[in-house]
């Protein structure tokens, strides 16, 4: 997928709604600052994206919290695949504490939809 055609057709990323995640997994100690994590959604579309500013290739974790999964309309109890619309070199699970590890190269982006 070209980058601006998954721009002008995903609902999530024209009019969905915003959510930063940054602030809760550095908190985690699950990525330092500069790592950019947030999701976008609208509708059943949801896409979690992670922008890395990073210099070297790092080891990083990604945690959706318990109240960004129930306002996203996600089973908490429920496993989800989550594919990188970018690259299509990723795919994680999701299932319960929706927690997955990443290698982030430097300087990338990923935009994960989740199913």
């Amino acid at each position: 997928i070209d980058l601006l055609n998954l721009a002008a057709k995903s609902p999530a990323i024209t009019q969905g709604a915003y959510l930063d995640l940054t602030a809760f997994n550095i908190s985690q100690g699950n990525i330092n600052d500069r790592i950019h994590v947030f999701m976008r959604f609208a509708g059943g579309e949801r896409l979690l994206i992670v922008n890395g500013f990073n210099e070297k290739a790092q080891a990083i974790k990604i945690k959706i919290p318990d109240d960004v999964v129930k306002s996203i309309g996600l089973d908490p109890a429920g496993v989800y695949i989550a594919r990188d619309l970018l690259w299509r070199e990723t795919e994680v699970g999701l299932s319960q504490g929706f927690q997955f590890e990443l290698t982030c190269k430097p300087y990338s982006s990923f935009i994960f939809k989740i199913k």
